[in-house]
């Protein structure tokens, strides 16, 4: 990213980076160099910015997916697909026993399902985040947009960790989220999935809803184009 910034920073008028500054310091703070340079005017985080949906579902469920389904480069036998699921259909089996009837899987277009999925039921759709809705419990793998989709529809956020390129990025991004309290973070583990799902939605949830749906990002976005031209 170093080597990426230096040459942006010669050719661009104005860097803008869609996260928060305290996300921004969270993964590059320890990386003196980088962070030296990240803190010349020319670069500012303005997010979260997202698209989000115009449609909500405010029914009582929890959704799991996988995103679209697919292998990561490197993916280590713990976080590949099979096994993902295979620990969202434990954690299904628990919520079930302790009352929950509106269990989900999300079935992305690359995932392919060769096993009993249990008390799960399949959501297959183009646009996932008009399923969410404040009494939804969404859990993932962790992507930025989709996270924070349901972040604003006001959804709980569940994340767990995955290997290969995106390791180290995913594993900051979905701790800081839980850090924060926006969010919960967990080991790829169905009782530890499970027990966080019938915890209390995150203590700081409503204040990242409004964070993500106030926009101000792409307002400043828009603010410095118009000065520019």
């Amino acid at each position: 990213m170093l080597q990426a910034i230096k040459e942006d920073h010669k050719y661009f008028h104005k860097i803008f980076f869609p996260c928060q500054q305290e996300e921004l310091e969270y993964h590059y703070k320890q990386h003196t160099t980088l962070w030296e340079l990240l803190q010349h005017d020319k670069f500012e985080a303005a997010g979260p910015i997202v698209g989000t949906s115009t449609l909500h579902d405010d029914t009582e469920k929890v959704i799991f997916t996988l995103g679209g389904g697919g292998e990561m480069k490197e993916e280590l036998p713990e976080f590949k697909t099979e096994n993902n699921l295979n620990k969202y259909i434990e954690a299904a089996h628990i919520l079930k026993a302790a009352g929950k009837k509106q269990l989900y899987l999300a079935k992305g277009p690359m995932l392919e399902i060769g096993m009993d999925i249990g008390p799960l039921k399949i959501i297959e759709t183009l646009d996932l985040p008009q399923h969410f809705g404040a009494n939804t419990t969404v859990v993932t793998r962790g992507t930025y947009n989709l996270g924070w989709e349901a972040i604003a529809a006001g959804a709980t956020l569940i994340t767990t960790n995955r290997s290969g390129v995106l390791a180290e990025y995913a594993e900051n991004r979905n701790k800081f989220l839980d850090k924060k309290q926006y969010a919960y973070w967990t080991p790829i583990d169905g009782q530890a999935i499970a027990e966080a799902i019938l915890r209390n939605p995150p203590a700081h949830l409503e204040e990242a809803t409004n964070l993500v749906n106030t926009q101000q990002g792409l307002k400043r976005i828009a603010e410095t184009l118009i000065s520019i031209w």
